[in-house]
C-alpha cells in the first residue's frame, strides 16, 4: 500500500480569540481592578465612621467634666451646686467649653441646639478646638440635658447627646452626679 503524504493533510483551526473568550477576559480584569478600589472606599468610610465616633465621645465627654467642674466651683464657693447650670435643668440647653466664664458658657437653646464650629487659635491653622462662637462649621450638634433623678434635689442625672451627618448619625452619654455636701 501506497499512502501520499501532503502538506495539508491537517484541517486548520482558528487561532484567534472569539467574542467570548475576550468578553470573559475583560470581565476578569475589571473584578481585578475595582475589588480593591471598592475595598479601599470602604476602608475609608470606615476610618471616616470611626474618626466621628471618636470626636463625638470627646465632645460628649468635655461637656460631662464641665457640668461636673461647675459643680465643684459650686461647692467650693459655698453657693448651690447647681446654680450656674439652670439653663440646662429647663430644657435643652449647650455649653462653650472655651468660654472661661461659668454664666456665659451655658446657654438654653430651646427645641434645637446650633452646629459646633472649628475653631483655630494658631495661625497656621494645624490644630483646632470646638466653640460656638466663630470657624467653620463642624457638623456636630451637642444636646445637654440635666435632670433631677426622682425628684431628689441632691442627685442629677446628665445626659449629652451628639449628632453628626444632618442627625443621621448620634452618640449619647448619661452620667450622674451627686451633692457632695
Amino acid at each position: 500500500m501506497f499512502f501520499l503524504k501532503t502538506k495539508n493533510s491537517k484541517l486548520k483551526t482558528n487561532t484567534g480569540f472569539t467574542l467570548i473568550e475576550t468578553l470573559v477576559a475583560i470581565s476578569i480584569l475589571l473584578i481585578a481592578i475595582i475589588s480593591p478600589l471598592i475595598l479601599a472606599k470602604e476602608g475609608m468610610v470606615s476610618a471616616r465612621l470611626a474618626k466621628n465616633q471618636l470626636v463625638a465621645f470627646y465632645l460628649a465627654q468635655e461637656a460631662v467634666e464641665y457640668v461636673r467642674n461647675v459643680r465643684d466651683t459650686n461647692l467650693l464657693g459655698e453657693v448651690n451646686w447647681l446654680s450656674s447650670l439652670g439653663d440646662c435643668q429647663t430644657g435643652l440647653c449647650y455649653i462653650d467649653a472655651q468660654d472661661p466664664f461659668f454664666s456665659s458658657a451655658i446657654n438654653s437653646c430651646g427645641t434645637e441646639c446650633p452646629e459646633l464650629k472649628k475653631y483655630y487659635p494658631d495661625v497656621n491653622q494645624e490644630s483646632f478646638l470646638y466653640s460656638y462662637e466663630s470657624g467653620d462649621p463642624s457638623g456636630f450638634v451637642r444636646n445637654i440635658r440635666i435632670e433631677n433623678v426622682n425628684g431628689n434635689s441632691e442627685e442629677v442625672s446628665v445626659e449629652v447627646e451628639i449628632s453628626w451627618d444632618r442627625g443621621q448619625r448620634s452618640f449619647s452619654v448619661r452620667e450622674s452626679l451627686y451633692n457632695l455636701r
